[in-house]
């Protein structure tokens, strides 16, 4: 990543400025166990990206008061801080991110959002750990489909064989999910399963499905007409994603920010929160350079730029 710093002067760039305001803030000066307090007296809301915010900029300091309440925290200071971490992962907190994902004893919402941000982190090396919960008896379904997702985005595929057994479960869901992770260690999906779920009354199994689509060969219009006509936003969205991971499979990281500049002047917010944090993992330094241009811009595009910007390059 590029070397940043914090810069307060009227010259500064927006985005410095910003990154500036949060380090100055109440939240990026208060001690960082009083910080953490914050995280289980809130519930949501502009509140929770500022804290976000705050917690990513002292990364250093943090690291092991973070680690301390993921093993001894309460539920929800464990649910809030996974949270944090899919957004802004830190490697170092790997052990007890399985720590957590792993613990049936404890209420199961933390589990999952444990389990995304260790795919969040993309490293393999937590595979066999997350295989190994998959195969747990009696995990709740949500504990399920995360580690499906964790094991597709780390790319663990001596997995597959595991998630295998999955595509001949009765919950459509885990089908899907199962199906879309062996799509990702190159097994194309049937035809009939992709049909199903696109016919689903179920608008959360219609996206899941129109995901899944975009791995068969000649589905760019089926997903154009996906993303031009469902009656819900939540699958137009991913239609239209779709069609853009398909461009941007096998392409330079060049090739994906030009595909992914193009895109972004026509996308609707939630796409457009999608390129930019895209851009920032998948197109290297250039990619990087771009989204602080659009740091710049006075409007959402620019507002969402500036957070990722504090999220994924921090210090």
């Amino acid at each position: 990543m590029l070397n940043v710093g914090v810069a307060d002067g009227a010259s500064a760039s927006r985005w410095l400025q910003h990154r500036h305001k949060i380090a100055t803030s109440r939240y990026g000066t208060m001690p960082v166990e009083q910080l953490l307090a914050r995280f289980s007296a809130t519930h949501g809301g502009h509140e929770v990206h500022v804290l976000f915010q705050a917690l990513a900029l002292r990364k250093t300091e943090a690291v092991p008061v973070v680690k301390e309440r993921l093993r001894k925290g309460s539920a929800f200071e464990k649910f809030m801080l996974a949270k944090f971490l899919h957004s802004c992962p830190w490697r170092e907190t790997m052990p007890e991110l399985l720590l957590v994902a792993g613990d049936r004893s404890v209420f199961w919402l933390p589990r999952p959002s444990a389990l995304y941000a260790l795919g969040a982190l993309g490293d393999a090396a937590a595979g066999a750990n997350v295989e190994q919960i998959l195969r747990q008896p009696d995990r709740p379904k949500g504990v399920q489909l995360a580690a499906i997702a964790a094991l597709a985005q780390m790319n663990h595929r001596k997995a597959a064989d595991t998630i295998r057994r999955f595509c001949e479960q009765d919950d459509v869901h885990l089908r899907l999910f199962a199906a879309r992770a062996l799509a990702e260690f190159g097994e194309p999906p049937t035809s009939a399963l992709v049909t199903t779920g696109l016919q689903h009354d179920d608008y959360v199994v219609r996206q899941e499905a129109c995901e899944l689509l975009s791995f068969l060969p000649d589905s760019a219009r089926p997903l154009q007409r996906l993303a031009q006509t469902d009656p819900h936003q939540s699958v137009r969205d991913p239609a239209t994603r779709s069609l853009l991971e398909q461009k941007l499979r096998g392409e330079t990281a060049a090739s994906k920010l030009a595909i992914l500049r193009e895109a972004l002047p026509q996308a609707p917010p939630r796409l457009g929160a999608w390129i930019i944090r895209t851009a920032l993992p998948r197109c290297g330094a250039e990619g990087e350079l771009f989204v602080r241009e659009l740091a710049e811009r006075d409007d959402s595009v620019g507002e969402r730029s500036r957070v990722y910007l504090v999220l994924m390059v921090g210090q």
